[in-house]
């Protein structure tokens, strides 16, 4: 306060004084021996003088919002706050958004923030749109297609697709990974990153032709050919083999056998069937699989010379292992 807070003076003398606030500060009024609200008053010293100023914590209003719109929340939103006071906000997202950056009387990408209320602030929260990954595959490979393919997808926005066989030997069975059905068109809403698999069915048996070594005459050790397959619990198989040219060793008895293993490797099913003199020999069969696992057709023979044929199997997906 000017003059000096405090000074003795002559009777009758008009002292001027001025009311100066700190930092943070504002002149209020006056009170004691003097009254106004103006910051400089003047008076006359007609008798001792206690003059008091008063002052208070200037004001400052914080107003907050977010963009886009609905896109998450500020806490505390708005408000009055003494000057020099330490405000810390913290921005929230709304489903399927993420905090993006401050603006405005405040700058950051730290969701929560501090600021010091020497002004009037306004503070903008930003957000933006979480985006997914969509992934999509077909089994097995070549059967078909899914359209669309892949992308990036916003949160939540939903995603038709559609699964479409390679040719007329094929046809979709169903749907696997994150998301199921037996419809060829399906509908997924984008809530996290997408893998999806369309299976479709080959409705064509499947033909193997093969040749098996001879056993020479060195010995009576059998030769076989072997192929695998994965089959789920109550799945059907049904085979023909066709061995042809039958027996070439006139006057001698030849047996041949298809033996199936489960996926223990031990003997599931077993056929056989002699060999006639240069006529071809079919064993037809079919099994269930008793459980899942990797099941083996092995076709044996113990013919001098070497043996080829044709196998025709359903379902297919057949792969040969070892002979």
């Amino acid at each position: 306060m000017s003059p000096p807070s405090s000074n003795r003076h002559e009777q009758g003398t008009q002292v001027t004084l001025t009311a100066t606030p700190a930092t943070c500060y504002r002149f209020t009024h006056w009170s004691g021996d003097a009254s106004g609200a103006s910051s400089t008053l003047t008076i006359t010293m007609d008798s001792d003088k206690s003059v008091v100023a008063n002052f208070s914590k200037v004001p400052y209003s914080l107003t907050t919002s977010v963009s886009p719109s609905g896109s998450g929340s500020i806490t505390p939103s708005s408000g009055s706050y003494d000057c020099g006071e330490s405000v810390t906000l913290t921005a929230t997202p709304a489903s399927c958004y993420r905090f993006d950056y401050w603006e405005g009387d405040a700058l950051g990408a730290s969701s929560t923030i501090t600021i010091t209320m020497n002004s009037n602030k306004n503070v903008v929260a930003n957000f933006t749109t979480i985006r997914y990954s969509l992934s999509t595959s077909v089994s097995p490979s070549g059967s078909g297609s899914i359209a669309p393919s892949s992308g990036s997808y916003d949160c939540g926005e939903s995603v038709t697709l559609t699964a479409t066989p390679a040719s007329s030997r094929y046809v979709f069975d169903h749907w696997a990974g994150d998301v199921l059905g037996s419809s060829s068109t399906v509908t997924v809403t984008m809530t996290s990153n997408k893998n999806i698999i369309a299976n479709f069915r080959d409705i064509c048996p499947q033909r193997i032709e093969f040749k098996i070594p001879g056993v020479g005459f060195i010995g009576p050790s059998p030769r076989w050919v072997e192929y695998s397959k994965w089959l789920q619990q109550g799945e059907e198989v049904t085979c023909s083999v066709q061995l042809k040219g039958g027996s070439l060793a006139y006057g001698w008895d030849w047996t041949w056998w298809v033996k199936v293993y489960d996926p223990a490797n031990n003997v599931y099913r077993s056929w056989d069937k002699k060999l006639e003199q240069k006529l071809p020999s079919v064993i037809e069969f079919d099994f269930r699989a008793s459980y899942e696992g990797e099941y083996k057709i092995r076709i044996i023979h113990k013919e001098f010379y070497d043996k080829e044929g044709i196998m025709t199997i359903w379902p297919p997906s057949w792969r040969q292992t070892e002979y």
